[in-house]
């Protein structure tokens, strides 16, 4: 996942081109109005605060991957969004996102008051560069594919090769297989017993909430401890589908129990 950003100054003309052209659907929003006009003049309210502020709006571009995009639902880029804002500084001020993708590469385009409710300019000086890392680390926390994993696939599929990964991957297949494995702590434990003698381990990773968002898997070589997201090692062990095999376990057992 990337983003990219910038300040600008006709705000109404870019969320116009947004909801016409390129057929954006409302994600998300802290105005009252959706309308290119009535967006305007929201922000305008705020932006007349502070009129030495010429590109007094903000426009960001947030992008998964093709694959990713293809698998995150409506909530799931309505949390991407929120994390941004958050992540950015820009909760509070006014904005209005739209997801775009009518195109083959799904991605969010959000639109902020750069002036703040109290008539403050948000620093508009490497906003770029800031977005592009906020994108990263939300990447990392969901789980979605890096832009560096992109542009370093080729490097990637050559470690792929290498054994130490190879005993990651076939060793929490075989733990996934067994039936009583069902829960997060259940499948750490098995695979830290067995991974011992590869020099290989697994830790679960949460957020500040303490919600589960994936496993990272840890390879001792030469001395040295490499870190691995899940779908680094392969994707089938992405949170998603490592909670689905947990869960398939679990029913499983709930139907024995009831049909005995």
């Amino acid at each position: 996942m990337i983003s990219i950003g910038k300040s600008i100054s006709h705000i109404g003309a870019s969320i116009a081109y947004a909801q016409k052209t390129e057929k954006g659907i409302l994600l998300d929003k802290n105005i009252v109005t959706e309308t290119a006009y009535g967006v305007s003049k929201e922000f305008k309210l705020f932006q007349d605060m502070n009129s030495r502020c010429e590109r007094n709006s903000l426009s960001f571009v947030i992008s998964p991957t093709i694959e990713d995009g293809r698998q995150l639902s409506h909530e799931n880029l309505k949390t991407i969004n929120q994390s941004f804002l958050d992540k950015m500084g820009l909760k509070n001020h006014q904005y209005i996102s739209f997801v775009h993708s009518n195109k083959a590469h799904k991605h969010i385009h959000v639109y902020v008051n750069r002036i703040s409710k109290s008539g403050e300019a948000y620093k508009g000086n490497y906003i770029s560069n800031r977005s592009s890392r906020a994108a990263e680390t939300i990447a990392y926390e969901m789980d979605l594919t890096l832009a560096k994993d992109v542009q370093n696939d080729k490097t990637r599929d050559k470690l792929m090769q290498n054994s130490a990964i190879h005993n990651v991957k076939e060793l929490a297949k075989s733990v996934l297989k067994d039936r009583s494995i069902r829960s997060v702590d259940a499948f750490s434990n098995s695979f830290n017993t067995e991974g011992a003698r590869f020099n290989i381990r697994t830790e679960a990773y949460h957020n500040k909430q303490g919600d589960f968002q994936g496993l990272r898997f840890y390879i001792m070589q030469a001395g040295k401890e490499e870190r691995f997201k899940a779908s680094e090692i392969d994707r089938s062990l992405s949170k998603q589908n490592f909670m689905n095999i947990l869960n398939k376990h679990k029913s499983l057992d709930q139907s024995k129990g009831l049909s005995i």
